[in-house]
């Protein structure tokens, strides 16, 4: 059975809600997604945190969920859309325990941003000169960097940063010395690349 389509007034109250809603916006723009109650909160509770800045350096949310919860799915893969889509020369890094990784999500979120971004935002589209998985630019000049979490970073700014999986297995989390490594690089080199009031999800 067809989708009915929406009238010219529908689609737009529906791009009005979808800008303003980040679950909306999930909803509307990914309706193969099965939202459950735990994304509905997740989402909502990110939403209640970037539109309420602390007003300190950093805005830092951590989020703890066993695995195969749809973290990634929700955090790196579609909210970047989102906010690019909303603050349309804003920064994105997205980061994880190693480049691939990384790499994956800003890929998945790159071609999200090229399927739905222009549904909500008419003048949203990727700037065809750097489309590529590791760097990605929008038309209107939003940028999005993915590497590991060692990676040099150098050169690259974030309004927004997502750290996703920064430890790979239980060995890694059970090494002190993984723990001291990533802790050490991860304030100052990582967080050293988000903008003022700028904000980290972990």
């Amino acid at each position: 059975m067809e989708t009915p389509k929406l009238s010219a007034l529908d689609q737009e109250i529906r791009r009005r809600e979808s800008r303003k809603s980040l679950l909306a916006f999930v909803k509307n723009e990914f309706p193969e997604y099965y939202v459950t109650k735990f994304h509905e909160d997740l989402i909502n509770r990110l939403q209640y945190f970037f539109d309420h800045p602390t007003g300190k350096r950093w805005n830092i949310a951590l989020i703890s969920a066993p695995p195969r919860h749809g973290k990634s799915h929700i955090v790196t893969e579609k909210i970047p859309v989102w906010l690019l889509g909303n603050h349309p020369r804003d920064e994105v890094i997205i980061t994880g325990y190693g480049t691939q990784i990384a790499e994956q999500f800003g890929r998945t979120a790159r071609d999200n941003y090229d399927r739905v971004a222009h549904n909500v935002w008419p003048d949203a589209g990727l700037d065809k000169n750097v489309q590529s998985a590791g760097h990605w630019q929008t038309a209107l000049g939003g940028k999005c960097h993915s590497a590991g979490l060692m990676a040099p970073l150098t050169s690259y700014g974030a309004n927004y940063l997502f750290i996703d999986d920064p430890i790979k297995n239980m060995e890694q989390a059970d090494s002190d010395k993984i723990g001291e490594k990533i802790q050490g690089g991860l304030i100052p080199d990582v967080f050293s690349r988000v903008y003022p009031n700028g904000f980290i999800v972990i």
